[in-house]
């Protein structure tokens, strides 16, 4: 009877160890939960910093009486525009 429970006590240890592997080990670990989140987070705020800074050196510029048109600082805006419309999630319209 002792005999059997230490045996399959040993089983109970070593029972992750026997099993062989069928499906190849994933190449990268999943994410932990939440981190994407924070990820995510972390680019709006970069988008939205990048986007601010082209809004406020195009509004410098015509304070100062010069256009933007068709230069660096329209292209420069408009692509931080873009690029956070892309990552804040999309309004709803409200009923």
């Amino acid at each position: 009877m002792t005999a059997l429970m230490k045996t399959s006590r040993v089983r109970k240890l070593f029972r992750h160890t026997a099993r062989k592997r069928t499906s190849p080990r994933p190449r990268s670990r999943p994410t932990a939960p939440g981190s994407t989140g924070r990820v995510l987070a972390m680019l709006q705020g970069a988008a939205a910093l990048k986007y601010q800074r082209a809004l406020t050196a195009s509004t410098l510029l015509l304070s100062q009486g010069r256009s933007m048109r068709g230069g660096p600082e329209e292209e420069e805006l408009d692509d931080a525009r873009q690029r956070l419309e892309c990552l804040l999630p999309p309004l709803r319209p409200s009923d």
